[in-house]
């Protein structure tokens, strides 16, 4: 026993006088990680390849709790005293709830910027610094790593190739009447070819897509909060603007360019419809025209492509068009618990930031190993089979969003192989629009709007009931309007408002 001590400590001594070092492994980091969930409900695994993966490159020990933040386990886990290191869910206004119950970690000044480098170049690059730091900031201080889906242009409205040919189209609209004349076309122009009366211009499902630029020739998206430049908040479907919209809309129905159906259909429908031939104009954002229209389009029609109409001028001269407000604390935002430890808060931030820089590992999260989770055909297009897209397979699997959440760009969507997605971002880059719609809300509130929480179904509710009956001709829009207003009060919105604008005082 001696000799082996003895022969250790010459071992050391002479390392030290030919300054080798003695290095020992370190053992790997435990992260307790709660993934982003599929919307099917899965509970996520606690073991597979894709952990194995991760745990080996970056000599961690990832603990993948067992719940779906899509499900009520999300509720249970907390209510129980759960916790975890690493909260990556799409649940991010709910995770901000959380924040006030004292439950989320703050996240240390400058260290987005110092640990995550590519990362956070990435989300400036697109989103102004005031705008991330004031939605993933509480009170001065950092509470999540950014993330958005959010490109210059998110609504676009498109046409089918093979209409525009077959109605001799040779140059798209650019103003209003011109836009006019196209849905005329499309609805009495027989762009089927079939003979018979059974297309319609537009369709506007009930999906917060509507009808697009139209709104966009007054300057406001319909039902939404916006913040003024006084400082005041006030809801857009109150505007007189939204009114004169309604007369438009209801002008159209009664003209029949509008499917009647519009007020029950659902964005599958509108795709299903307009991949049929049955309507000439879909409105959508990038990730749905790239990963659901267009693939619905070639299988109904191999030879159709997009034709992407362009955003008319307004009375003014300006050109709008529909964008997200860029909310970097929503869906794939990153958390920590409130007990994770500085070294875990870092080696996440690390993580998150070489799926940014190294395309093939965002590939391998993403997608899995070729060969096993998708197959490439010769000139390199991704192919997978309905079970390898399937939830239940990318749960099993922890493939796509389960780790792997990164912000979608051009060179994201080509290391993907995916043409459409390349296409369609292409056709986006061309928008000449300046001026920027956003839908929903155009500002991201500093706290928590109670009101708002409890009371904007009521509202919504009330908002949305004039909407259709406005259109479809069922209320006189003048007659009834003071009525309409009174009830959104009634319901609450007044309240709403004085809360906003309470806190911006």
């Amino acid at each position: 026993m001696k000799k082996k001590v003895s022969l250790f400590l010459v071992l050391v001594l002479l390392c030290s006088l030919f300054g080798a070092q003695i290095s020992f492994a370190e053992e790997p980091m435990d992260i307790h990680w709660i993934v982003y969930g599929q919307t099917t409900g899965e509970t996520p695994t606690t073991s597979n390849r894709t952990i194995d993966y991760l745990n080996e490159r970056f000599n961690i020990n990832i603990i993948v709790e067992e719940l779906n933040s899509f499900t009520e386990q999300w509720n249970v886990f907390w209510a129980s005293g759960g916790s975890a290191d690493y909260i990556q869910t799409n649940k991010g206004g709910d995770v901000f709830k959380l924040v006030e119950q004292g439950v989320v970690r703050s996240i240390p000044d400058g260290w987005l910027d110092e640990y995550a480098p590519d990362l956070m170049a990435q989300i400036y690059a697109r989103i102004p610094k005031d705008v991330v730091k004031a939605s993933i900031s509480r009170d001065g201080k950092d509470y999540c790593i950014p993330y958005t889906s959010n490109f210059a242009t998110s609504f676009a409205m498109v046409l089918r190739s093979d209409y525009v040919e077959k109605l001799g189209i040779t140059e798209l609209p650019t103003t209003f009447e011109g836009f006019h004349e196209l849905c005329r076309q499309l609805t009495f122009g027989d762009p089927d070819g079939n003979g018979i009366d059974d297309t319609y211009a537009l369709n506007g499902p009930q999906t917060g897509v509507e009808f697009a630029y139209l709104s966009c020739m007054y300057g406001f998206f319909p039902g939404a909060y916006y913040l003024g430049e006084d400082d005041k908040v006030t809801f857009t479907g109150t505007y007189d603007q939204y009114k004169e919209l309604l007369h438009v809309l209801n002008d159209w129905y009664e003209e029949g360019l509008i499917d009647p159906e519009f007020v029950t259909d659902t964005r599958d429908d509108m795709h299903r419809k307009f991949a049929e031939g049955r309507i000439g104009i879909a409105v959508n954002n990038h990730g749905w025209l790239a990963n659901t229209l267009i693939p619905m389009l070639k299988e109904m029609n191999p030879e159709a492509e997009l034709v992407f109409l362009q955003p008319w001028e307004s009375e003014d001269g300006r050109q709008w068009a529909h964008t997200f407000l860029a909310n970097c604390a929503g869906d794939g935002a990153g958390f920590f618990g409130i007990d994770c430890p500085d070294e875990v808060v870092k080696k996440v931030l690390q993580i998150q930031n070489e799926m940014v820089k190294d395309l093939d590992l965002y590939k391998r999260l993403y997608f899995g190993e070729e060969g096993v989770d998708y197959t490439l055909d010769e000139n390199g297009q991704m192919y997978q089979t309905d079970e390898q897209k399937s939830a239940s397979y990318v749960t099993k699997h922890g493939l796509k969003q389960t780790f792997c959440v990164r912000t979608i760009d051009f060179e994201a969507a080509t290391a993907m192989q995916n043409e459409n997605m390349r296409f369609v971002l292409k056709e986006l880059a061309k928008n000449p629009a300046e001026d920027r719609l956003y839908a929903y809300n155009n500002f991201i509130a500093p706290e928590t709007n109670e009101a708002y929480n409890d009371l904007n179904s009521e509202v919504n509710t009330i908002y949305k009931e004039f909407y259709i009956n406005a259109i479809t001709g069922k209320v006189d829009i003048d007659a009834e309007w003071d009525n309409y207003l009174a009830q959104l009060n009634q319901v609450g919105l007044q309240d709403i408002l004085d809360e906003y604008n309470a806190m911006f005082e």
